[in-house]
């Protein structure tokens, strides 16, 4: 999980400071995580903070500086900084596999730190997914409302926290389509010189 910092340049600056503390501390001391280089002529600057622990809210502030005499000289700072809660991270989907001619099982990974998962569907007609589950706690859901021969597309959604606090979801959907299940042939029986009788099992 990653924060992408924006902040305007200062023509005066050679360097720039980007401080990082989580919520609920009071301090920028000691806070510092990357020095960014003043480059001319660009426009708004940027700075990516990668490894973060998914659902904290983290705060930011940006402190400039330039070097005069050998001594550095620094710019004023927002002391409140900015504040962002990083999302959890879209749950890599799997499979989802006929169960029979009105289920289709979907399974994914586990998101690190999630809390529990949200499922949605739609079908090939519209782009709107629709939640069938918003409190799944494993890392698989079985859709019992499937009609046979339908295709449909899933996708899932960590939380970490408060179930609206969603994560990332993969746009696109893995899809599945609900049949009816495998005829297990039970036994053949010849009736007479040219008669077989064929049974199987019942689905």
């Amino acid at each position: 999980t990653s924060a992408q910092i924006y902040w305007y340049p200062n023509g005066s600056c050679q360097n720039y400071m980007v401080f990082r503390r989580k919520k609920g501390e009071t301090t920028w001391t000691g806070k510092k995580i990357a020095n960014v280089r003043h480059i001319t002529g660009e426009g708004i600057r940027s700075y990516t903070d990668k490894n973060l622990v998914t659902g904290t809210t983290y705060q930011y502030t940006v402190r400039g500086y330039y070097t005069v005499g050998g001594k550095n000289a620094y710019t004023g700072y927002n002391k409140n900084g900015l504040s962002i809660t990083t999302h959890a991270d879209a749950p890599k989907l799997k499979s989802a596999e006929s169960i029979d001619h009105k289920t289709i099982k979907i399974s994914w990974s586990a998101v690190k730190n999630a809390d529990g998962y949200k499922v949605y569907r739609r079908n090939s007609s519209t782009d709107k997914w629709t939640a069938l589950d918003d409190d799944v706690k494993k890392t698989e859901f079985t859709d019992n409302t499937a009609v046979c021969g339908e295709k449909y597309y899933y996708t899932v959604r960590a939380y970490i926290g408060a179930k609206t606090f969603l994560g990332a979801f993969d746009e696109k959907g893995i899809s599945g389509v609900a049949v009816p299940k495998e005829v297990v042939l039970d036994k053949t029986e010849s009736l007479d010189f040219n008669s077989i009788k064929l049974t199987w099992n019942k689905i």
